[in-house]
């Protein structure tokens, strides 16, 4: 059961539009209304680059990422923009004001560690007057178990080989799957007290480059979705080429450092 969250856990992980999902394909328009592509740009001492990620909408001024998006070693960040589809031609693009990374964020060779981050708008989103934009629930007081159905979304690139990713954002299948599987492929960096294990067991299906910071959204009985994990990491650079678990940052065990920043 979901419990209050400020005053955003009553109307969130709303989707409006049901539909089933088999494997991977495209998303329609307001399937995932909390989905947010982010651009963040960097300079570095010699070069300057921008990258992709995922990210999503937890209230109508706060996004969830994870950390390794937006701190690079070597680089200061010097923009952030949030793009929300509107519909099916229209895109509403916001800046980001404030950046909080987890302050025991790490990218230790044994695997990233604590890689969550909040992200805060410049300006509050219309959520009356944009109807496809809502906020996913967060997982309070919620544990999702092995076998649990989840979705990934995102527009990281569908094959290792593509230069970009796909115009649309995509969608797949991932079940949680138990802990030993990432013990197994990702020793020593796999943390089950604070990341998820979770696997499309069909070869091929894969997270990808862009991907990262994006949502395992999981459906609870309710009908509502929250954000049980985001991706941390996974065999994106072989992407659809292996079989590899991926590895998300369990959601819940961040509960109070969430409520800290955003007071919600």
């Amino acid at each position: 059961m979901i419990q209050p969250f400020g005053g955003w856990q009553h109307k969130c992980g709303k989707s409006m539009v049901r539909t089933k999902i088999s494997g991977g394909d495209t998303a329609l328009l307001g399937k995932w209304p909390w989905m947010v592509r982010l651009k963040l740009c960097f300079k570095f001492p010699t070069f300057n680059k921008c990258s992709k990620c995922g990210g999503s909408l937890i209230s109508n001024q706060w996004i969830l990422t994870a950390a390794h998006c937006i701190d690079q070693p070597g680089g200061q960040i010097t923009q952030i923009n949030a793009t929300f589809s509107i519909d099916e031609t229209t895109e509403l693009t916001v800046q980001v004001k404030e950046r909080y990374v987890h302050e025991r964020f790490n990218r230790a060779a044994t695997g990233l560690r604590n890689d969550i981050a909040l992200l805060n708008l410049s300006q509050p989103l219309d959520l009356k007057k944009y109807d496809s934009l809502q906020p996913i629930c967060l997982p309070v007081g919620i544990k999702s178990g092995v076998g649990t159905k989840c979705v990934v979304t995102g527009w990281g690139r569908t094959t290792s080989t593509s230069s970009f990713g796909p115009n649309k954002l995509q969608q797949m299948t991932m079940p949680i799957v138990d802990d030993s599987l990432c013990t197994e492929k990702w020793t020593p960096k796999f943390q089950p007290n604070t990341q998820l294990c979770a696997q499309n067991l069909v070869r091929g299906k894969e997270v990808c480059t862009g991907d990262s910071g994006g949502p395992l959204n999981c459906q609870l009985d309710t009908g509502a979705w929250i954000v049980n994990g985001i991706l941390s990491y996974g065999e994106q650079r072989n992407c659809g080429l292996t079989q590899l678990p991926s590895v998300f940052t369990r959601v819940s065990f961040y509960i109070q450092w969430i409520r800290n920043i955003t007071k919600l």
